[in-house]
């Protein structure tokens, strides 16, 4: 269904949804299976204000893990071979380059659950080595990388509920899903699920936990577990659902958000399935084909049980015709105040695409990521300049904060 967009080739993993965690009644489950354990490697060395290195030509992931800290990974250099590791201390107004890490070619996803911790994914794919996972317990201050496995082609989706729960969606070079878990911030690691759901070329999967107990993969189809992993439940996409769902947001144990891309060379071709779950994902409801001159929406988050933000990218044909003639592309935002029934249309010229998003738990704040470049430029190519906006507002109006 999917293609290799030029996007995923540079940014390889595109986005990390902010995860709502609420409450719940159930009882708290032991992860159980076998265990896995990536390679400990040095950790990068740490940047100083102010940043006088490469160009920060993309950002592909965002995380807020309150109203002050948030983290983003950014690509830097003509090449985009290098990866960064940006951090705020008020809400995204101001930026540092926290961490520079050669070799990667995109950060992302990012999920950070606190002002202390955060954990993040590290692509090679130009280098075609296994991912990197990267994490930090003291705010930022130092960074540990964990080498994943050669089983292990990308880290497609991460939510951490708190400063020991995390569960990761690993993608396998055939596609199949691995589905991991830690209760100790990553210091050991459990795989839980394995081969039970896949997705095509440049299609990704998606989780969100609303609670230690309550998680949703999604992909071809969905996974669902309410005692923390120990079982997982597999549904299907029946009747008109789409068939691959891959960008979600559960801001609570019941009501789950989730997104298709449908790709196409032709930016007049694409479209967004935007689908929601009332059971908690085991059954899903097409409520919206967002198409026309909005093309691909990437990256959801949803800070209550109403509002939801998501972010992708937008087009106008300047010359020519859709199929040869030359696109001008805009950051595209898609609001709901309704739990995602209907859904409203921003357009943000001051990017070209937007690739992540994350919106504050409980707030009207988000910040959203991605990059700025003349029409048909390449992402992460010299003219591309990485973009970072954000909202008081709840999508309704952005800011363009400056780099570091």
């Amino acid at each position: 269904m999917g293609r290799w967009t030029t996007a995923a080739i540079s940014v390889l993993i595109v986005g990390t949804v902010l995860l709502a965690s609420c409450g719940t009644s159930r009882p708290r489950a032991s992860h159980s299976s076998t265990s896995l354990a990536p390679t400990t490697t040095a950790a990068p060395t740490t940047t100083t204000i102010p940043y006088t290195g490469p160009k920060i030509t993309s950002i592909s992931g965002v995380s807020c893990a309150n109203a002050m800290h948030c983290w983003a990974g950014a690509s830097l250099g003509a090449s985009g071979d290098e990866g960064a590791i940006l951090a705020s201390t008020d809400g995204g107004a101001t930026w540092n380059v926290q961490e520079l890490i050669p070799g990667v070619d995109g950060i992302g996803p990012i999920n950070c659950s606190s002002e202390t911790h955060c954990m993040a994914a590290g692509g090679r794919l130009v280098s075609q080595e296994p991912p990197l996972l990267l994490s930090t317990t003291n705010g930022g201050a130092s960074w540990s990388m964990q080498a994943m496995s050669s089983g292990v082609f990308s880290l497609d989706a991460m939510s951490c509920l708190n400063d020991s729960d995390c569960w990761l969606v690993a993608e396998k070079p055939q596609g199949f899903d691995l589905v991991m878990a830690t209760t100790n911030w990553g210091e050991s690691w459990t795989v839980q699920d394995q081969s039970s759901i896949e997705v095509s070329m440049s299609v990704r999967f998606g989780i969100s936990c609303s609670s230690t107990s309550d998680c949703v993969v999604v992909g071809s189809g969905a996974l669902t577990t309410i005692n923390g992993g120990s079982t997982w439940q597999k549904h299907t996409f029946p009747g008109t659902s789409p068939g691959e769902l891959n960008v979600l947001s559960c801001p609570s144990i019941s009501l789950c958000v989730a997104e298709e891309d449908v790709t196409s060379g032709v930016p007049a071709n694409e479209s967004t399935v935007i689908a929601t779950s009332d059971d908690g994902g085991s059954t899903w409801e097409d409520v919206e084909t967002v198409g026309g001159d909005v093309g691909v929406l990437g990256n959801l988050s949803c800070p209550t049980v109403e509002n939801c933000v998501s972010v992708g990218s937008g087009y106008t044909l300047t010359s020519g015709s859709p199929y040869s003639g030359e696109y001008a592309f805009w950051g595209a935002v898609e609001t709901t105040a309704d739990g995602g029934s209907t859904w409203n249309r921003i357009e943000e010229p001051q990017a070209s695409n937007l690739f992540g998003v994350s919106c504050v738990t409980g707030t009207t704040d988000c910040v959203a990521v991605g990059y700025s470049a003349p029409a048909n430029a390449a992402v992460g190519g010299p003219s591309s300049t990485g973009v970072i906006l954000k909202t008081v507002d709840d999508g309704s109006t952005w800011t363009e904060e400056p780099l570091p």
